[in-house]
């Protein structure tokens, strides 16, 4: 079964936040949906807070909620990963990549490529009917048994998107909860205000069909 998911890679370190987090475990992708746990969420805000370059030693959560409630984006690591459980073949994001830019997808709509990473490089061949998205398209081009990949019937583009949409919205349903138990009023609704903003999640997809 091919499915999509919203992750984040916890990068920034948060041994020091002053609140609840969920420990960092191998491989460090989270998907972020509504199966996220209190110490989960706990969890992103400390990356954000740290990922964004701020010091987590000494600042209480009100303080960090309004650290990236002032901050013009909130960037984190992470995108789009795309598995399939029947083959046990995955294809993560590479270095560099961002989950803000996880609309980017959609550009394939049109032909055009979206920023998957590098390190290794992943990338996109298009085909009529299809994308097939490479775990490495740089060392594919030279040796295509050298890199994972998976398939994605251009029909489907949009769908899985779509529920890549829902996760997230899912998953700023969860930060809500997190906020409202943590006691934190308004900066809790200004939290999902602003990865919102910043992760372009409720905002309708495109409905143009793929060519």
């Amino acid at each position: 079964m091919l499915q999509m998911q919203a992750v984040t890679e916890i990068t920034a370190p948060v041994e020091a936040a002053r609140w609840p987090v969920a420990p960092v475990l191998t491989p460090t992708w989270l998907a972020l949906n509504d199966d996220c746990t209190a110490e989960q969420v706990g969890l992103v805000v400390a990356h954000l807070v740290a990922y964004q370059g701020h010091d987590l030693r000494g600042v209480t959560l009100p303080e960090a909620i309004d650290l990236l409630i002032a901050a013009d984006e909130l960037a984190t690591p992470g995108g789009l990963l795309l598995k399939d459980s029947a083959r046990a073949v995955q294809v993560s994001p590479g270095c560099c990549a961002g989950l803000e830019d996880w609309r980017q997808w959609v550009d394939l709509l049109d032909g055009r490529q979206p920023w998957l990473g590098h390190s290794p490089s992943a990338g996109v061949e298009l085909f009529t009917d299809y994308f097939r998205v490479w775990q490495d398209a740089e060392a594919a081009a030279v040796d295509p048994a050298s890199s994972s990949f998976l398939d994605v019937p251009a029909h489907l583009l949009l769908p899985l998107l779509e529920e890549v949409r829902m996760d997230l919205i899912a998953f700023l349903d969860v930060v809500g909860a997190w906020g409202a138990h943590r006691r934190l009023g308004r900066r809790g609704a200004a939290l999902v205000e602003a990865l919102d903003a910043s992760w372009s999640i409720t905002a309708p997809l495109p409905s143009a069909a793929a060519p």
